[in-house]
């Protein structure tokens, strides 16, 4: 097993009622030389009060207000891991993931980023779903992977789900600034383009789905907004990618009627 270094990125920004258990998950990691970094947003609630309960974590504060990708590239920023994964101040992380992930980047050389199964969660940690794309673990392609996501849906799942290596990072750049919704799965894309991708057959981590998110909250005021910074994205890749306008058309489609389904998820199983 490898023993290089993964950096675990937490941008906060008062995640105060759910930071403890996301701490606790990143505490019962098998995988032992982690750093865990905690760039708060200018809280107003008791997380920093929470994080630093915790002699493991490494905790820097924005003195003004960064925004979510601000904030994600804040924490990236302070690293300095061979690996990265940012997690969200509400998600948790299964205890065998970063091992798991660690392992199959180690094994395939040609991989860039590593994702797998995750679960949806509610604000009581109850399972609601479990998305899966493979039935096992495989190596597949980067550009490959990267077309697929631009069928319908963000298919890396959410930011945590995600291990990456710094060189690939490097290379891709920031989150973009260009993107309110689909920061994340912009960057999968670009990590994409720098790699090929681990797939494993297993859930990695937790997505929780809460009224107070800051993704429910865009989902909730900002739909149209959403909707564009989806499709600005697709036409940020569609010649790159060599994507047709038969893929366009479904894509767009595609992605307005999930956005239906996911605000009744949102509305009914909190």
């Amino acid at each position: 097993m490898s023993d290089k270094l993964v950096s675990i990125c937490i941008p906060t920004y008062n995640g105060g009622q759910f930071i403890r258990e996301t701490l606790e998950s990143i505490k019962a990691l098998t995988y032992d030389n982690i750093e865990v970094i905690v760039t708060d947003d200018c809280s107003a609630d008791d997380t920093l009060d929470i994080c630093r309960e915790y002699d493991f974590v490494k905790i820097f504060i924005n003195e003004e207000r960064q925004g979510l990708v601000g904030n994600w590239n804040m924490a990236v920023s302070k690293s300095s891991g061979y690996y990265i994964k940012v997690i969200g101040q509400d998600d948790l992380l299964a205890p065998n993931s970063i091992s798991k992930q660690v392992e199959a980047l180690e094994q395939n050389p040609s991989a860039s980023i590593s994702i797998g199964d995750a679960l949806v969660i509610n604000q009581d940690s109850e399972v609601l779903l479990t998305r899966s794309l493979y039935k096992k673990d495989c190596l597949i392609n980067g550009e490959t992977f990267a077309r697929k996501s631009l069928w319908s849906r963000n298919i890396f799942c959410e930011p945590a789900n995600a291990l990456y290596t710094r060189s690939a990072a490097q290379k891709a750049g920031p989150y973009s600034k260009d993107f309110v919704y689909v920061p994340d799965w912009d960057y999968g894309i670009e990590l994409c383009l720098q790699g090929d991708l681990c797939y494993i057959a297993e859930p990695i981590m937790s997505f929780r789905i809460s009224s107070n998110s800051e993704t429910s909250n865009l989902y909730k005021k900002k739909r149209k907004i959403m909707l564009l910074d989806t499709e600005r994205m697709f036409s940020k890749y569609k010649s790159r990618l060599k994507l047709s306008i038969f893929r366009e058309i479904y894509f767009k489609s595609a992605i307005r009627i999930l956005m239906h389904v996911r605000q009744i998820i949102i509305k009914f199983k909190k």
